[in-house]
Protein backbone atom coordinates (compact mmCIF):
# COMPACT_ATOMS: atom_id res chain seq x y z
CA UNK A 1 0.00 0.00 0.00
CA UNK A 2 2.82 2.42 0.84
CA UNK A 3 4.38 1.78 -2.57
CA UNK A 4 1.07 2.45 -4.32
CA UNK A 5 0.72 5.75 -2.52
CA UNK A 6 4.06 6.88 -3.91
CA UNK A 7 2.82 6.26 -7.46
CA UNK A 8 0.85 9.21 -8.75
CA UNK A 9 -2.88 8.88 -9.23
CA UNK A 10 -3.23 8.18 -12.94
CA UNK A 11 -6.62 9.86 -13.16
CA UNK A 12 -4.91 13.22 -12.93
CA UNK A 13 -1.85 12.18 -14.93
CA UNK A 14 -4.13 11.19 -17.80
CA UNK A 15 -5.92 14.51 -17.44
CA UNK A 16 -2.55 16.27 -17.59
CA UNK A 17 -1.79 14.53 -20.90
CA UNK A 18 -5.20 15.49 -22.29
CA UNK A 19 -4.73 19.10 -21.17
CA UNK A 20 -1.44 19.48 -23.08
CA UNK A 21 -2.93 17.75 -26.14
CA UNK A 22 -5.83 20.22 -26.04
CA UNK A 23 -3.41 23.16 -26.07
CA UNK A 24 -1.40 21.79 -28.99
CA UNK A 25 -4.53 20.88 -30.96
CA UNK A 26 -5.80 24.43 -30.54
CA UNK A 27 -2.52 25.66 -32.04
CA UNK A 28 -3.07 23.31 -34.96
CA UNK A 29 -6.36 25.07 -35.72
CA UNK A 30 -4.91 28.54 -35.13
CA UNK A 31 -1.60 28.21 -36.97
CA UNK A 32 -1.73 25.07 -39.08
CA UNK A 33 -5.13 25.66 -40.67
CA UNK A 34 -5.06 29.47 -40.83
CA UNK A 35 -4.12 29.51 -44.52
CA UNK A 36 -7.41 27.82 -45.45
CA UNK A 37 -9.46 30.85 -44.42
CA UNK A 38 -10.60 32.93 -47.36
CA UNK A 39 -13.54 35.06 -48.38
CA UNK A 40 -16.67 33.12 -49.16
CA UNK A 41 -15.71 30.00 -47.22
CA UNK A 42 -18.66 27.81 -46.26
CA UNK A 43 -19.82 27.60 -42.65
CA UNK A 44 -19.07 23.87 -42.46
CA UNK A 45 -15.49 24.36 -43.70
CA UNK A 46 -14.98 27.30 -41.36
CA UNK A 47 -16.13 25.15 -38.45
CA UNK A 48 -13.66 22.44 -39.50
CA UNK A 49 -10.77 24.90 -39.75
CA UNK A 50 -11.41 26.24 -36.25
CA UNK A 51 -12.50 22.87 -34.81
CA UNK A 52 -9.87 22.64 -32.06
CA UNK A 53 -9.53 26.34 -31.25
CA UNK A 54 -11.85 26.24 -28.19
CA UNK A 55 -9.63 23.66 -26.48
CA UNK A 56 -6.65 25.98 -25.83
CA UNK A 57 -7.70 27.82 -22.66
CA UNK A 58 -9.59 24.73 -21.55
CA UNK A 59 -6.34 22.74 -21.52
CA UNK A 60 -4.52 25.51 -19.66
CA UNK A 61 -7.18 25.66 -16.94
CA UNK A 62 -7.20 21.88 -16.52
CA UNK A 63 -3.43 21.85 -16.10
CA UNK A 64 -3.55 24.56 -13.42
CA UNK A 65 -6.55 22.98 -11.68
CA UNK A 66 -4.46 19.85 -11.16
CA UNK A 67 -1.66 21.94 -9.66
CA UNK A 68 -4.03 23.79 -7.33
CA UNK A 69 -5.71 20.56 -6.27
CA UNK A 70 -2.46 18.89 -5.22
CA UNK A 71 -0.41 21.74 -3.75
CA UNK A 72 -2.88 24.58 -3.15
CA UNK A 73 -3.63 23.54 0.43
CA UNK A 74 -0.09 22.54 1.40
CA UNK A 75 2.45 24.50 3.36
CA UNK A 76 5.19 25.13 0.81
CA UNK A 77 8.51 26.66 1.77
CA UNK A 78 10.05 29.40 -0.34
CA UNK A 79 13.03 27.14 -1.05
CA UNK A 80 10.76 24.39 -2.38
CA UNK A 81 8.96 26.90 -4.61
CA UNK A 82 12.34 28.18 -5.76
CA UNK A 83 13.45 24.64 -6.60
CA UNK A 84 10.29 23.97 -8.61
CA UNK A 85 10.86 27.21 -10.50
CA UNK A 86 14.43 26.20 -11.32
CA UNK A 87 13.25 22.79 -12.52
CA UNK A 88 10.84 24.40 -14.97
CA UNK A 89 13.42 26.97 -16.03
CA UNK A 90 16.18 24.40 -16.70
CA UNK A 91 13.85 22.13 -18.66
CA UNK A 92 12.71 25.08 -20.77
CA UNK A 93 16.27 26.31 -21.20
CA UNK A 94 17.40 22.85 -22.32
CA UNK A 95 14.90 22.88 -25.18
CA UNK A 96 15.28 26.50 -26.23
CA UNK A 97 19.08 26.32 -26.37
CA UNK A 98 19.20 22.86 -27.97
CA UNK A 99 16.68 23.90 -30.63
CA UNK A 100 18.66 27.11 -31.25
CA UNK A 101 21.89 25.14 -31.80
CA UNK A 102 20.15 22.68 -34.15
CA UNK A 103 18.66 25.51 -36.22
CA UNK A 104 22.01 27.33 -36.43
CA UNK A 105 23.73 24.14 -37.63
CA UNK A 106 21.05 23.48 -40.26
CA UNK A 107 20.44 27.10 -41.17
CA UNK A 108 23.34 29.40 -40.14
CA UNK A 109 21.35 32.61 -40.76
CA UNK A 110 19.17 31.60 -37.78
CA UNK A 111 22.03 32.90 -35.63
CA UNK A 112 21.20 36.43 -34.55
CA UNK A 113 21.12 38.34 -31.29
CA UNK A 114 17.37 38.04 -30.76
CA UNK A 115 17.32 34.26 -31.26
CA UNK A 116 20.35 33.86 -29.00
CA UNK A 117 18.79 35.94 -26.20
CA UNK A 118 15.50 34.05 -26.50
CA UNK A 119 17.40 30.75 -26.29
CA UNK A 120 19.22 31.78 -23.12
CA UNK A 121 16.36 33.76 -21.59
CA UNK A 122 13.32 31.97 -23.02
CA UNK A 123 10.75 34.14 -21.25
CA UNK A 124 11.75 37.36 -22.96
CA UNK A 125 9.86 38.94 -25.90
CA UNK A 126 6.60 37.36 -24.69
CA UNK A 127 7.71 33.79 -25.49
CA UNK A 128 6.02 30.96 -23.58
CA UNK A 129 3.37 33.05 -21.86
CA UNK A 130 1.92 30.00 -20.11
CA UNK A 131 5.29 28.84 -18.75
CA UNK A 132 6.07 32.37 -17.60
CA UNK A 133 2.73 32.69 -15.82
CA UNK A 134 3.13 29.22 -14.31
CA UNK A 135 6.57 30.10 -12.93
CA UNK A 136 5.14 33.29 -11.43
CA UNK A 137 2.41 31.19 -9.84
CA UNK A 138 4.94 28.75 -8.35
CA UNK A 139 6.97 31.63 -6.88
CA UNK A 140 4.00 33.12 -5.04
CA UNK A 141 2.30 29.78 -4.24
CA UNK A 142 3.72 29.64 -0.67
CA UNK A 143 1.99 32.92 0.14
CA UNK A 144 -1.24 32.08 -1.68
CA UNK A 145 -1.39 28.79 0.22
CA UNK A 146 -1.08 30.58 3.55
CA UNK A 147 -4.20 32.54 2.67
CA UNK A 148 -6.06 29.47 1.39
CA UNK A 149 -5.21 27.50 4.54
CA UNK A 150 -6.08 30.16 7.07
CA UNK A 151 -9.17 32.00 5.82
CA UNK A 152 -12.70 30.73 6.25
CA UNK A 153 -14.61 28.88 3.56
CA UNK A 154 -16.88 31.90 3.03
CA UNK A 155 -13.94 34.25 2.58
CA UNK A 156 -12.18 31.82 0.24
CA UNK A 157 -15.30 31.72 -1.93
CA UNK A 158 -15.35 35.52 -1.98
CA UNK A 159 -11.66 35.60 -2.94
CA UNK A 160 -12.22 33.10 -5.77
CA UNK A 161 -15.16 35.11 -7.08
CA UNK A 162 -13.19 38.35 -6.97
CA UNK A 163 -10.12 36.90 -8.72
CA UNK A 164 -12.38 35.21 -11.30
CA UNK A 165 -14.03 38.54 -12.11
CA UNK A 166 -10.64 40.27 -12.41
CA UNK A 167 -8.90 37.53 -14.38
CA UNK A 168 -11.62 35.61 -16.22
CA UNK A 169 -14.50 37.99 -16.86
CA UNK A 170 -13.14 41.53 -17.28
CA UNK A 171 -10.51 40.51 -19.89
CA UNK A 172 -13.29 38.98 -22.02
CA UNK A 173 -14.95 42.42 -21.93
CA UNK A 174 -11.62 43.94 -23.04
CA UNK A 175 -11.00 45.45 -19.60
CA UNK A 176 -7.38 44.50 -18.91
CA UNK A 177 -6.88 46.49 -15.69
CA UNK A 178 -6.88 43.27 -13.67
CA UNK A 179 -4.66 41.39 -16.13
CA UNK A 180 -4.37 40.32 -19.75
CA UNK A 181 -6.17 37.28 -21.14
CA UNK A 182 -2.85 35.40 -21.22
CA UNK A 183 -1.36 36.26 -17.86
CA UNK A 184 -0.83 35.14 -14.28
CA UNK A 185 -4.21 36.57 -13.32
CA UNK A 186 -5.94 34.47 -15.98
CA UNK A 187 -4.72 31.18 -14.46
CA UNK A 188 -4.97 32.16 -10.80
CA UNK A 189 -8.73 31.39 -10.53
CA UNK A 190 -8.11 27.79 -11.66
CA UNK A 191 -5.40 27.36 -9.02
CA UNK A 192 -7.65 28.67 -6.26
CA UNK A 193 -10.60 26.57 -7.41
CA UNK A 194 -8.43 23.45 -7.49
CA UNK A 195 -7.29 24.18 -3.92
CA UNK A 196 -10.90 24.78 -2.83
CA UNK A 197 -12.06 21.46 -4.29
CA UNK A 198 -9.29 19.63 -2.45
CA UNK A 199 -9.95 21.41 0.84
CA UNK A 200 -13.73 21.30 0.99
CA UNK A 201 -14.87 18.94 -1.75
CA UNK A 202 -17.47 20.06 -4.26
CA UNK A 203 -20.55 18.18 -5.34
CA UNK A 204 -22.42 19.60 -8.29
CA UNK A 205 -25.32 17.56 -9.60
CA UNK A 206 -25.17 17.05 -13.37
CA UNK A 207 -21.80 18.85 -13.53
CA UNK A 208 -20.93 16.90 -16.68
CA UNK A 209 -24.11 17.99 -18.42
CA UNK A 210 -23.65 21.58 -17.31
CA UNK A 211 -20.10 21.59 -18.64
CA UNK A 212 -21.18 20.06 -21.94
CA UNK A 213 -23.94 22.66 -22.41
CA UNK A 214 -21.58 25.52 -21.56
CA UNK A 215 -19.03 24.08 -24.01
CA UNK A 216 -21.65 23.99 -26.78
CA UNK A 217 -22.68 27.55 -25.99
CA UNK A 218 -19.02 28.67 -25.99
CA UNK A 219 -18.38 27.06 -29.37
CA UNK A 220 -21.60 28.41 -30.90
CA UNK A 221 -20.85 31.91 -29.64
CA UNK A 222 -17.24 31.91 -30.74
CA UNK A 223 -17.79 30.32 -34.16
CA UNK A 224 -20.86 32.46 -34.81
CA UNK A 225 -19.23 35.80 -34.02
CA UNK A 226 -16.03 34.88 -35.86
CA UNK A 227 -17.83 33.65 -38.97
CA UNK A 228 -20.02 36.76 -39.12
CA UNK A 229 -17.49 39.45 -38.17
CA UNK A 230 -14.18 37.90 -39.27
CA UNK A 231 -11.27 35.85 -37.91
CA UNK A 232 -10.14 38.56 -35.48
CA UNK A 233 -13.45 38.45 -33.64
CA UNK A 234 -15.09 35.87 -31.41
CA UNK A 235 -11.90 34.80 -29.65
CA UNK A 236 -13.17 36.18 -26.37
CA UNK A 237 -15.59 33.27 -26.10
CA UNK A 238 -12.68 30.83 -25.86
CA UNK A 239 -10.95 32.52 -22.92
CA UNK A 240 -12.04 33.41 -19.42
CA UNK A 241 -15.16 32.34 -17.63
CA UNK A 242 -16.73 29.94 -20.16
CA UNK A 243 -13.77 27.56 -20.63
CA UNK A 244 -13.07 27.88 -16.89
CA UNK A 245 -16.57 26.55 -16.12
CA UNK A 246 -16.09 23.70 -18.60
CA UNK A 247 -12.66 22.86 -17.16
CA UNK A 248 -14.03 22.76 -13.60
CA UNK A 249 -16.88 20.47 -14.67
CA UNK A 250 -14.41 18.08 -16.34
CA UNK A 251 -12.14 18.20 -13.29
CA UNK A 252 -15.04 17.41 -10.94
CA UNK A 253 -15.94 14.43 -13.11
CA UNK A 254 -12.35 13.16 -12.86
CA UNK A 255 -12.34 13.62 -9.08
CA UNK A 256 -15.45 11.41 -8.88
CA UNK A 257 -13.74 8.62 -10.83
CA UNK A 258 -12.24 5.62 -9.09
CA UNK A 259 -8.53 5.93 -8.44
CA UNK A 260 -6.21 3.88 -10.60
CA UNK A 261 -2.49 3.74 -11.19
CA UNK A 262 -0.75 3.04 -14.47
CA UNK A 263 3.00 3.27 -14.94
CA UNK A 264 2.53 3.77 -18.67
CA UNK A 265 0.23 6.77 -18.24
CA UNK A 266 2.42 8.24 -15.53
CA UNK A 267 5.55 7.89 -17.65
CA UNK A 268 3.82 9.59 -20.58
CA UNK A 269 2.61 12.37 -18.30
CA UNK A 270 6.16 13.02 -17.10
CA UNK A 271 7.20 13.98 -20.64
CA UNK A 272 4.10 15.64 -22.06
CA UNK A 273 5.01 19.18 -20.92
CA UNK A 274 7.97 18.99 -23.30
CA UNK A 275 5.52 18.73 -26.21
CA UNK A 276 4.30 22.23 -25.38
CA UNK A 277 7.87 23.55 -25.01
CA UNK A 278 8.92 22.12 -28.37
CA UNK A 279 5.87 22.96 -30.49
CA UNK A 280 5.59 26.50 -29.04
CA UNK A 281 9.26 27.29 -29.53
CA UNK A 282 9.54 30.43 -31.68
CA UNK A 283 11.88 28.69 -34.14
CA UNK A 284 9.97 25.42 -34.31
CA UNK A 285 6.42 26.81 -34.50
CA UNK A 286 6.52 28.12 -38.10
CA UNK A 287 8.23 24.93 -39.26
CA UNK A 288 5.95 22.40 -37.59
CA UNK A 289 2.75 24.15 -38.65
CA UNK A 290 3.98 24.52 -42.22
CA UNK A 291 4.54 20.75 -42.26
CA UNK A 292 1.25 19.92 -40.52
CA UNK A 293 -0.87 22.26 -42.62
CA UNK A 294 -1.59 19.38 -45.04
CA UNK A 295 -1.84 21.73 -48.02
CA UNK A 296 -2.30 18.80 -50.42
CA UNK A 297 -5.43 17.72 -48.51
CA UNK A 298 -8.38 19.70 -49.81
CA UNK A 299 -10.98 18.33 -47.43
CA UNK A 300 -10.86 20.37 -44.22
CA UNK A 301 -12.26 17.61 -42.02
CA UNK A 302 -9.85 15.02 -43.38
CA UNK A 303 -7.05 17.45 -42.60
CA UNK A 304 -8.35 17.69 -39.01
CA UNK A 305 -8.18 13.90 -38.69
CA UNK A 306 -4.61 13.87 -40.03
CA UNK A 307 -3.69 16.71 -37.67
CA UNK A 308 -5.21 14.95 -34.67
CA UNK A 309 -3.38 11.69 -35.40
CA UNK A 310 -0.10 13.50 -36.08
CA UNK A 311 -0.20 15.48 -32.84
CA UNK A 312 -1.04 12.35 -30.83
CA UNK A 313 1.90 10.55 -32.45
CA UNK A 314 4.31 13.46 -32.00
CA UNK A 315 3.36 13.98 -28.35
CA UNK A 316 3.03 10.41 -27.12
CA UNK A 317 5.82 8.84 -29.19
CA UNK A 318 8.27 11.39 -30.58
CA UNK A 319 8.36 13.80 -27.66
CA UNK A 320 8.27 10.90 -25.18
CA UNK A 321 11.55 9.57 -26.58
CA UNK A 322 13.08 13.04 -26.74
CA UNK A 323 12.17 14.02 -23.19
CA UNK A 324 13.18 10.67 -21.72
CA UNK A 325 16.57 11.35 -23.31
CA UNK A 326 16.56 14.82 -21.72
CA UNK A 327 15.72 13.28 -18.33
CA UNK A 328 18.59 10.81 -18.72
CA UNK A 329 21.01 13.64 -19.59
CA UNK A 330 19.86 15.60 -16.54
CA UNK A 331 20.38 12.52 -14.38
CA UNK A 332 23.89 11.88 -15.74
CA UNK A 333 24.84 15.55 -15.26
CA UNK A 334 23.23 15.62 -11.79
CA UNK A 335 21.17 18.66 -12.70
CA UNK A 336 19.09 18.13 -9.56
CA UNK A 337 22.18 19.04 -7.57
CA UNK A 338 22.19 22.43 -9.28
CA UNK A 339 18.78 23.18 -7.79
CA UNK A 340 20.03 22.21 -4.34
CA UNK A 341 23.30 24.16 -4.71
CA UNK A 342 21.37 27.28 -5.75
CA UNK A 343 19.02 26.89 -2.80
CA UNK A 344 21.89 26.27 -0.36
CA UNK A 345 23.69 29.38 -1.58
CA UNK A 346 20.53 31.39 -1.02
CA UNK A 347 20.13 29.98 2.49
CA UNK A 348 23.81 30.60 3.33
CA UNK A 349 23.57 34.20 2.15
CA UNK A 350 20.54 34.75 4.38
CA UNK A 351 22.31 33.12 7.33
CA UNK A 352 25.38 35.30 6.79
CA UNK A 353 23.35 38.49 6.57
CA UNK A 354 21.36 37.63 9.69
CA UNK A 355 24.63 36.85 11.52
CA UNK A 356 25.85 40.33 10.81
Amino acid sequence: ISILRKIRDSRFELLRIIAILMIILSHFSLFGQQYRLHTGISAIDFFGIRLFQPFGALGVYLFVLITGYFIGTKSISKTKAYKKTLQIWFETLFYTFTIFVIFVVIKPDAFNLKNLVMAIFPFTFGAYWFVTAYIMLMLIAPFINIVVTNITKKNLIFLILAITVFGSILPVLKNFVGGEANSLMSILPAYLIGAFIHKYGVRVHYSGRIGFLVFLFMCALGFGVTFIKGVEHGKGAYIGILPLIVAVSIFLAVVKMTEFRSQIINQLASTVFAAYLITENTLVRPVIWSVLRFSSVKNVWLSDIYGFISIIAITLVGVFVIDKTRQLIFKILHVDNLYNISILKNVNLKAASSGK
